[in-house]
């Protein structure tokens, strides 16, 4: 459960950058405006799923577990309870795989944009390079559960957040330089 309680911590802390790019476009790049805004609706859609699948396992697991242990034992009615934990426990992986997906579709966005400010040329196509290996990753995993190719996205994942917030950070302090 720990597992949970830190995808939704992290994808709580992720809500903004989607809205930090944009106000960056907005303002650094106002032609890229509406690709800007397409590009932070993905990323708040992605991160907001993201965040519902941990909030419908803990909203339904402890409900469904006091309901078990009430029930004696080796009844059918337990195994009801059992699968539709099951159902529930499946349903909040699929919001999560699926929110990954958007994420990369956010993430391929993002690098698209930067590609047009030609001042990141490396990173935007790293970043579209590592979208497009996260969304075969996560498609795989959809179709083939049992896939191991997931354990270190969460890892890539950070480490493209990391690389667009330093590059954020980069302009932010370039700018401060020119003025």
């Amino acid at each position: 459960q720990m597992t949970w309680i830190f995808y939704f911590i992290s994808q709580l802390a992720l809500l903004p950058l989607p809205l930090v790019i944009h106000h960056y476009f907005h303002a650094k790049h106002p032609q890229q405006t509406k690709l800007s805004t397409i590009t932070a609706v993905f990323g708040v859609v992605a991160v907001s799923l993201a965040m519902l699948g941990p909030i419908i396992f803990f909203s339904t697991d402890t409900h469904l577990a006091q309901v078990f242990m009430s029930m004696p034992n080796d009844s059918e009615s337990q195994t009801v309870v059992l699968l539709i934990s099951s159902i529930f426990a499946d349903i909040s992986k699929n919001m999560r795989l699926f929110s990954e997906i958007i994420l990369s579709i956010w993430l391929a966005l993002v690098g698209y944009l930067l590609l047009q400010t030609k001042s990141a040329q490396v990173v935007s196509w790293l970043i579209i390079l590592v979208a497009a290996w996260i969304f075969t990753i996560v498609s795989i995993k959809l179709f083939n559960p049992e896939s191991p190719f997931e354990d270190f996205l969460g890892l890539v994942l950070a480490t493209m957040y990391a690389i667009i917030g330093w590059w954020l950070l980069q302009q932010s302090h370039l700018a401060k330089a020119k003025t």
